[in-house]
């Protein structure tokens, strides 16, 4: 890994129902973009995870229902003394309204 150019983040998107969480989904990412627009000394890292956050799950959960949590943690690689997660954020989600017959099949299994 290059320490200059290598910006690895781990993506959880967890699903809350009936209040328990469940990951349904995680990724390992090296994306920097989200610090590109970023001020420092003026805009700290989390409120531009928290935006980059919500960017991403806003398009993991547009069709499906329910309410999602995303996390975005910042890894660093054993080069720099070990690898370590850092979590940045957590936002929490709504995802789409069922549709009439996405609501019947939800509520069939939840019996």
């Amino acid at each position: 890994m290059d320490p200059d150019r290598d910006y690895w983040h781990k993506l959880e998107f967890f699903e809350i129902r009936r209040g328990v969480r469940k990951l349904l989904y995680s990724a390992a990412i090296c994306d920097h973009g989200f610090y590109v627009g970023r001020r420092a000394g003026v805009t700290s890292v989390q409120a531009t995870a928290e935006r980059y956050a919500r960017e991403i799950g806003e398009d993991f959960v547009r069709d499906m229902p329910g309410r999602w949590l995303v996390r975005v943690s910042r890894i660093t690689p054993p080069s720099e003394g070990g690898e370590t997660i850092q979590q940045l954020c957590t936002v929490e989600l709504r995802g789409a309204t069922p549709q009439p017959t996405q609501a019947a099949s939800l509520a069939a299994e939840s019996r």
